[in-house]
């Protein structure tokens, strides 16, 4: 996942949003999900105070505030309020080295060692619209036979109910499918009114579930981790909290794909990286902690 590039402040004055109100907000999604808005977006979210004010009926973004952060506060409000700012951009096979690593390195790696009925278990954490997650079970589908695939299990996880619903509907633009070759882009999706609808194969095959990343993650022994580009947007401390998470959400041995601008070589006790052809992976390390 990546955030879109927000348009320069100057040109989205927000004149009814202090740099106060801006910083209280900027705090809470820091505190409450991890991320760490830059000065850069102060126009765009006051511009998304000033939308959500009027969506709730409140009389201008001070007392929009005070229903966020006053005695009585909405926390669910301060949960549709992110929704609208933390808006994901990502496509289809997205840094296809790491796909070439899942096929040719993890696929064979389990294959050499797993146990009857033992599942490869694989999460995709940001998933944002899903583009990732269904990434993960097209390169799956095309390199396992259909017993090994009914042995997959694929979740997508984001903090965000809006991508989760664009993801589980499984419609795109031909702009997110530019990296997918031709031959898998007919087999694997539908063309309609201008759209692409995924293939009901794929769709079926992957689950998705909201989850804040603040919070400790749903799972235990997974193979595979995907968290890539996420973390770039984080506060230090909050990285921290989810690299031990990874660990723990990992069976020993289990793998962590991060994206090129991060890394896990500030956890050498938790992580160690792997290097794949044209990509680097990490893998989990008992832990000394």
């Amino acid at each position: 996942m990546s955030l879109t590039t927000p348009t320069p402040a100057l040109s989205l004055p927000a004149p009814e949003a202090s740099a106060l109100h801006l910083e209280l907000l900027r705090r809470a999604i820091a505190d409450r999900f991890g991320f760490r808005i830059n000065d850069s977006w102060f126009g765009q979210l006051g511009l998304r105070l000033a939308a959500r004010a009027a969506v709730t009926g409140c009389q201008g973004v001070e007392d929009y505030v005070v229903q966020l952060f006053g005695p009585d506060a909405d926390a669910d409000e301060l949960q549709a309020l992110v929704e609208t700012v933390l808006i994901g951009e990502t496509h289809f096979l997205r840094t296809e080295p790491h796909f070439a690593a899942l096929a040719e390195k993890i696929v064979p790696a389990w294959r050499a060692s797993r146990q009857p009925g033992q599942r490869l278990r694989i999460a995709s954490l940001g998933c944002s619209t899903g583009e990732e997650t269904y990434s993960i079970a097209l390169v799956l589908q095309e390199c396992l036979s259909r017993e090994e695939f009914a042995e997959v299990e694929i979740t997508g996880v984001d903090v965000n109910a809006l991508a989760l619903a664009a993801a589980r509907r499984g419609c795109y633009e031909t702009f997110q499918l530019r990296d997918l070759p031709l031959a898998q882009k007919a087999r694997w999706f539908k063309p309609e009114n201008g759209h692409w609808f995924i293939d009901s194969t794929l769709k079926n095959s992957v689950r998705f579930l909201q989850h804040n990343l603040m919070q400790p993650l749903p799972f235990a022994g997974l193979d595979v981790i995907f968290c890539r580009n996420v973390l770039i947007y984080f506060q230090p401390h909050s990285a921290a909290f989810c690299f031990k998470e990874f660990h723990a959400a990992l069976r020993p041995g289990g793998y962590l794909f991060l994206g090129h601008a991060e890394s896990a070589f500030a956890y050498p006790q938790l992580i160690e990286p792997v290097s794949t052809l044209d990509a680097v992976i990490y893998q989990y390390k008992p832990s000394s902690l």
